[in-house]
């Protein structure tokens, strides 16, 4: 691992070295390796140090984790576990849209048990403990199309 210090990653942004920014995968963040202490944002963009023909550095900001000190790190990423801005849009909108449908579903649920006076029911209980909670009362489950 490369590290930086805040001086020059501050140098660095004043300047407008930013090129180009990349969004690492979601599936790939398990995989990076991780110094003890360290927490590392993943999450979001990270600017572009240098490219290769497969793979970018990128600049990755981090604390320790008593939140003490910040740490910027530089990390090597296949070209293939990283996503555009656009790209890392259209993902965080699809993982958004997916949450809204569960927790809407969730709702209906709740409010089928509710109305077929089934016990224990509320909001707040997993989707899979409602679903057995209506199997068990006899019940045939709702569709998750409304």
């Amino acid at each position: 691992m490369i590290y930086y210090s805040y001086k020059e990653h501050r140098y660095r942004l004043e300047k407008g070295m930013r090129v180009m920014e990349r969004a690492i995968k979601r599936w790939f963040w398990g995989k990076i390796e991780k110094e003890q202490y360290v927490n590392l944002d993943l999450d979001g963009m990270h600017e572009v140090v240098r490219e290769t023909e497969k793979a970018y550095l990128l600049s990755v900001e981090g604390c320790t984790c008593d939140g003490e000190y910040d740490v910027y790190r530089k990390i090597w990423v296949p070209k293939s576990c990283t996503l555009t801005a656009e790209e890392y849009e259209a993902e965080q909108n699809r993982i958004d849209k997916a949450f809204e449908d569960g927790r809407k579903y969730n709702e209906r649920l709740v409010a089928f048990c509710k109305a077929n006076k089934i016990k224990g029911a509320r909001i707040g209980l997993r989707t899979a403990t409602l679903i057995k909670k209506i199997e068990d009362a006899g019940l045939e489950v709702p569709s998750k199309i409304a």
